[in-house]
């Protein structure tokens, strides 16, 4: 069974986990990338929304002295998610990481032999994001979350993706909804 985890977010560094039954790989990722947000936004864009910076399925997360680049995929229902660490002074890792923060504007990113590398059913993986975010909000609140990380918490791209699983496709824009979401989700 699919996991995804967020342990603790603390000091500007947002700790968690992923995984399977068989394998699990653990990060703790620091506030000069924007973790949870990179990862909303390549979900987005993974599932053919223009996120308005064209399609990021990768991006990178820094972790001091190195980075991880995550690779997510979507091909016949099934997520796969790549994990590589780069080294701080890998020249593409560099030149990469500008002005949007971690995001990766390629559209095939190389995948090396050494990935780390989980695959599940689309709605396991979106399901497991959107309840473990809501668990994050729930214990931190907005406030609280951006007072422990220094970031504001991803949420219009959270509402998205909870769309997303339960109707495949983003019709309309309407707040009450949005609104009655999060009074179910986090009240």
């Amino acid at each position: 069974m699919f996991a995804f985890n967020i342990i603790k977010v603390e000091y500007g560094w947002i700790e968690g986990k992923i995984g399977n039954d068989n394998q699990e790989y653990y990060f703790n990722y620091s506030y000069l990338t924007n973790f949870l947000s990179d990862l909303l936004c390549s979900i987005i864009a993974t599932e053919g929304i223009d996120t308005g910076w064209g399609k990021y399925s990768s991006f990178i997360t820094e972790w001091e002295p190195a980075r991880d680049r995550w690779i997510i995929e979507l091909n016949d229902g099934e997520y796969s998610i790549y994990i590589n660490t780069v080294a701080v002074d890998d020249v593409e890792g560099q030149l990469r990481l500008d002005g949007i923060r971690g995001l990766v504007p390629v559209d095939k990113p190389s995948i090396k032999p050494n990935s780390f590398l989980i695959k599940c059913k689309r709605e396991e993986f979106l399901c497991a994001i959107v309840n473990e975010c809501f668990e994050i909000l729930n214990k931190y609140g907005f406030c609280g979350y951006w007072l422990a990380f220094k970031e504001e918490f991803p949420l219009s791209k959270l509402l998205l993706i909870n769309e997303l699983l339960k109707e495949k496709t983003r019709k309309e824009n309407v707040l009450s909804r949005e609104l009655e979401i999060l009074r179910d989700r986090l009240l």
